[in-house]
């Protein structure tokens, strides 16, 4: 099919660029997070007074909301759909993460919500396998809070009946945890290797360096217990020399970049059987400097080995992976 590339502004406008079209939505609020489902062609769009709104950008000329709710209290700061777009996952400053129907079987309607003990930091979907053990096997969502926990959950079914409250107990979600070092603001997992977590830290050499996590190594642990101490690794000496600002994989598994304060990108080769990267390209213009000169805010693998970043600079770049350089006008 045809790629479609999709934006949101600070204030709430979201754009769409695809099959030679363009298409804006002004939602009508400040945002504080977008995710992008490929599965079902939505855009989830959480603001700063907690709203949720469903974008409809299959029409690439006319994207539409289809649904909005007010999900949190206080800022949407995290949103993530499932791998086949059926479920939302939010977490917000009420220290609440919310499961979400995303594909309008139940009308869209919040299925139930797990409390945090601290304020969450980041979130990713993982699809695990039997050899990721643990009972790993089956869709997880992993949650990492400002603590340096980091959590698994396990979504409820879509025939789940929440309760009057929506709250749902650690049993019901079978929540478990390991401990960071430090917690972790970007998080990524390979489609293709889902034992391997890799990220970034606030500070730190976590914070320049993209960190891998062998989830397979240590056992998780029960609430209300001790949690074991999760190894890390760098993934190499490539870092960001201001700090990691956003990562994602292509959709095979098989390429990680990752984006910095720096401006610079980075692409790795990526081995799925160890969860080890070899750097492929470092992305700059040809005088040296950042690909975004504010810093680059997200970046996305395309099809045919292209590379889409956005910036704080107000800039969209379509990029070859197999180009190290881009020119400097």
């Amino acid at each position: 099919g045809e790629t479609c590339l999709v934006s949101c502004s600070p204030a709430g406008n979201v754009c769409t660029w695809g099959a030679g079209k363009l298409g804006s939505l002004h939602t009508g609020a400040d945002a504080a997070s977008m995710a992008v489902t490929s599965a079902t062609g939505l855009a989830a769009v959480g603001s700063t007074t907690g709203v949720i709104r469903l974008v409809d950008v299959g029409n690439f000329a006319a994207p539409q909301t289809i649904f909005r709710s007010k999900i949190h209290q206080g800022s949407a700061t995290h949103v993530a759909f499932s791998p086949d777009g059926s479920l939302l996952a939010s977490a917000g400053e009420d220290n609440r993460v919310f499961f979400t129907d995303a594909n309008g079987s139940r009308g869209f309607a919040s299925i139930g919500y797990i409390p945090t003990d601290a304020a969450v930091t980041s979130i990713v979907w993982r699809e695990g396998t039997a050899d990721d053990g643990d009972d790993s096997d089956g869709l997880r969502l992993i949650i990492c809070t400002a603590n340096g926990v980091l959590l698994q959950v396990t979504p409820p079914d879509m025939d789940y009946a929440p309760s009057a409250d929506l709250k749902m107990s650690d049993k019901e979600v079978d929540k478990r945890a390991w401990r960071l070092r430090e917690p972790l603001v970007q998080m990524a997992i390979s489609p293709a290797a889902t034992g391997f977590l890799y990220g970034f830290t606030a500070k730190g050499p976590g914070a320049k360096y993209t960190r891998r996590f062998d989830m397979r190594a240590t056992s998780l642990t029960p609430m209300g217990e001790k949690p074991q101490l999760l190894k890390v690794e760098p993934l190499s000496d490539i870092g960001h020399a201001k700090g990691g600002s956003c990562l994602a994989f292509s959709g095979d598994g098989n390429v990680l970049v990752s984006g910095g304060k720096d401006g610079a990108i980075v692409v790795r080769s990526m081995d799925t059987a160890t969860g080890e990267g070899a750097v492929k390209a470092v992305l700059r213009r040809h005088d040296g400097a950042g690909v975004h000169s504010d810093g680059v805010t997200c970046v996305a693998m395309g099809g045919k080995g292209f590379v889409y970043s956005g910036g704080f600079d107000g800039a969209l770049f379509e990029l070859a992976v197999d180009g190290a350089c881009l020119p400097s006008a």
